[in-house]
């Protein structure tokens, strides 16, 4: 059963203050829904970090609509990069990373916090997915499915570092340095260039 139906006893315990931190580049088709759903689950006490990756497209005049700490690069550095700026601007304990083309499920706020209050002492909590995914295609259906099958259970150890949508404690990056930035996305992970 995992984490879900443990979440709803604990509803109304006090909530992490989480630093969401959103790297986004060209992502003027995506970032609308990505928005609206962090906004919805995490709008209030949390703070939402945008990174402008040096867009090309309508991303900015989007991104500028919302009521985010929004941060440009300036010029294409990679995603790491990005994510590395959102870290350096965050303020508390907990970062959740949330890539520009992922779609926040309703509840996920309370499964998050339940896992961070459960397993507090534990690294990372993340990568929950649905069947259906909210983009079409092949390929997109076979990575919701298997992501969504990999952690139906609940919590899992990995070696890998999904982080489409991934809370860490601040302190990792302190003791084991940030993001290189030559990484980019691959296959449903990162993977260094």
């Amino acid at each position: 059963m995992g984490l879900v139906p443990r979440y709803i006893q604990h509803m109304s315990e006090p909530q992490n203050p989480l630093s969401i931190v959103i790297p986004s580049y060209n992502s003027a088709g995506t970032i609308r829904q990505c928005l609206d759903s962090t906004i919805r689950e995490f709008g209030n006490g949390h703070e939402i970090i945008v990174v402008d990756d040096g867009s090309t497209d309508d991303s900015p005049a989007i991104l500028s609509e919302y009521p985010v700490i929004l941060l440009n690069s300036g010029k294409t550095s990679g995603a790491g990069a990005a994510r590395n700026r959102g870290i350096e601007r965050s303020s508390n304990d907990w970062i959740l990373f949330i890539d520009s083309d992922i779609v926040v499920k309703e509840g996920m706020q309370d499964v998050l916090q339940c896992a961070i209050r459960e397993h507090s002492d534990d690294v990372a909590f993340g990568s929950v997915s649905d069947l259906k995914p909210a983009n079409s295609g092949l390929f997109q259906e076979f990575l919701a499915c298997r992501a969504h099958f990999q952690y139906a259970n609940g919590p899992v150890h990995s070696t890998a570092f999904p982080s489409q949508f991934i809370a860490l404690k601040k302190g990792v990056f302190n003791k084991f340095g940030n993001f290189p930035g030559n990484f980019v996305p691959g296959g449903g992970e990162e993977l260094k260039r």
